[in-house]
């Protein structure tokens, strides 16, 4: 039987001393989801008939105590610490879908900033209240969040050019006006962070790739810049690139390397595909196995009506085609390679686009790996 004493070891349902526990305080601080209650914010979506469903504010107790039923009922002491949350975005979006208000809202934060976890909040409390009445408003008085980040997401204009493209994007749109822009800033991504030096290293970086994003950097009027890279980020050799790159990210003796984590936190990447084959043939003679050559289905279908258009193309001009989003004619492996899926194959089983795999045995027409990413860790599977 645990003792009170074992609870209060482990249990706190009080808020953290900011000055002696100040990292256990902002994690508090940011990912605590409920509000106010009560008397205190009757328009709260936990409100029902004047009182919270979640039964908040949870009274004060000096000690902790288990009841009849054998439930703890945690200490909670009156020492007057508060958290003032910063849910701003979050109340001020669900305020509008419970008072009928309508209205358009733009969440905006780079990467890091928690978009996903807000829509994820606001999916689950909005489709637990009622329908929204149609009215004049826009988009019919309901109301429309928009998310993203204007840096990663400008849309794709066929032959447009600078101008086309910031005319396509939505802030260009008529709506726009009626939108409310709110932002996320804070990038809960440092908190990965092992110490205080490398929380540092990762909000000097952060800030630099934000101040990029932003044209904050050697500004120009033509939209050309000349960007510095940051002395850390660069290695520097004059023998080959390749081989110091690969070196820098993966060491000398990757071959030797079977733990999961090696692999999967590190990666190299390349804007062109010429440079891509050439560091993964590279990395491939490295590995002591023996290399196995793949080929893509090369037959060519012949047309329905007339065979004179069958043999424009040769097989041998379709399999040198290289282009972006199509995989090259010839996939050369080896064992102890590791690969990236491209494709969703068995998403339950651990197989999706992104997953990581350690190729472990090669037939002709079966390829075994170890996955080494996601929730399938070290699961071996088979791949046709």
């Amino acid at each position: 039987m645990r003792t009170i004493d074992d609870i209060d070891k482990f249990i706190s349902d009080g808020i953290p001393d900011k000055e002696v526990d100040k990292y256990l305080y902002e994690v508090v601080y940011d990912v605590m989801i409920h509000g106010p209650c009560g008397p205190m914010n009757r328009d709260s979506v936990f409100m029902n008939n004047g009182h919270c469903t979640k039964f908040f504010p949870k009274p004060f107790m000096d000690n902790t105590i288990v009841d009849d039923a054998s439930y703890p009922i945690y200490r909670r002491r009156n020492d007057g610490r508060v958290v003032e949350k910063r849910r701003r975005v979050y109340e001020e979006i669900i305020h509008s879908v419970n008072q009928d208000k309508g209205g358009m809202f733009s969440v905006h934060g780079f990467g890091g900033t928690g978009k996903t976890f807000m829509w994820t909040i606001l999916g689950a409390d909005i489709r637990s209240l009622n329908d929204i009445m149609r009215c004049d408003k826009i988009f019919g008085g309901k109301v429309v969040v928009l998310g993203g980040d204007f840096r990663q997401i400008l849309p794709v204009i066929t032959e447009g050019g600078r101008v086309a493209t910031v005319l396509a994007s939505i802030n260009s749109s008529v709506l726009w006006n009626s939108c409310k822009v709110l932002k996320l800033t804070q990038n809960l991504r440092l908190r990965k962070a092992r110490n205080s030096m490398d929380a540092g290293a990762l909000a000097t970086f952060s800030k630099w790739l934000h101040d990029i994003g932003d044209g904050k950097i050697n500004e120009s009027d033509s939209g050309d810049v000349e960007i510095e890279i940051l002395e850390d980020l660069l290695i520097n050799t004059s023998g080959n690139h390749i081989e110091a790159i690969v070196k820098e990210i993966y060491g000398e003796h990757f071959a030797s390397r079977t733990d999961p984590n090696f692999f999967s936190q590190r990666a190299i990447l390349s804007p062109r595909n010429d440079d891509v084959d050439k560091i993964n043939q590279f990395m491939l003679t490295k590995l002591p196995a023996e290399e196995r050559r793949y080929l893509s289905s090369d037959s060519i279908e012949t047309s329905d009506t007339s065979g004179r258009d069958d043999m424009i193309y040769t097989q041998e001009f379709l399999n040198s085609i290289q282009v972006s989003g199509l995989p090259s004619h010839v996939l050369t492996l080896r064992i102890g390679a590791p690969v990236m899926l491209l494709r969703n194959i068995d998403p339950k089983g651990g197989l999706c686009n992104g997953t990581r795999l350690i190729i472990t045995q090669m037939t002709n027409h079966v390829i075994e790996a170890r996955i080494v990413t996601g929730k399938k860790v070290g699961d071996r599977v088979l791949i046709p």
